[in-house]
């Protein structure tokens, strides 16, 4: 799963999807986005989009899974992250002089996962993994572990954490089960 935040250069709408480049200040990425029931994308937004990538005969594209809209200040936030996440990888390589290779990759992982930085969506995340039966855990289950959390709340954790493919629907869409990472 990876995040690419920019710009919707150009856009082409299609019976079943959206087609259109986002430039995000290193190259231009062809994206594809199904279409939902109540959704409108247009040229020139600022996006965040979640999502996997693919490659076909040298042509980069991305299979957007989650978009939202955003404003300058959450790509700037997105762009720290990232440069952050670098500067730890390099500090980590010049203490271990490149030669402790098994830690600079367990880094690697240990940021390429980290999806947010609230607490609340790994709370949300470790309470569902604890279950490990085929119907998986109830809604009203998970509200009872994390009664602090509104309904509202409640739910975009739950959408998000879909969204990002951490965790699945199973029986129906009360119930759900965590993803094999």
């Amino acid at each position: 799963m990876f995040v690419i935040v920019g710009k919707i250069k150009s856009l082409k709408e299609d019976v079943e999807k959206f087609e259109f480049v986002i430039e995000d200040d290193t190259d231009e990425i062809a994206v594809v986005k199904w279409k939902d029931d109540s959704q409108c994308e247009m040229a020139n937004y600022l996006v965040r989009l979640n999502g996997t990538i693919s490659k076909s005969n040298s042509v980069l594209s991305f299979n957007a899974i989650k978009l939202e809209a955003i404003n300058y200040q959450a790509i700037i936030n997105h762009t720290l992250f990232v440069l952050n996440a670098n500067l730890e990888l390099e500090v980590l390589k010049l203490k271990t002089c490149g030669q402790n290779k098994r830690d600079v990759k367990m880094k690697q992982q240990s940021l390429a996962n980290k999806f947010t930085p609230e607490s609340r969506h790994e709370t949300m995340l470790k309470a569902i993994s604890e279950f490990k039966d085929e119907i998986g855990v109830s809604f009203h289950e998970l509200q009872r572990k994390c009664h602090d959390l509104d309904d509202v709340a409640f739910k975009d954790i739950i959408n998000d954490l879909i969204a990002n493919g951490l965790i699945f629907a199973t029986i129906d869409d009360k119930h759900f089960l965590a993803c094999d990472l």
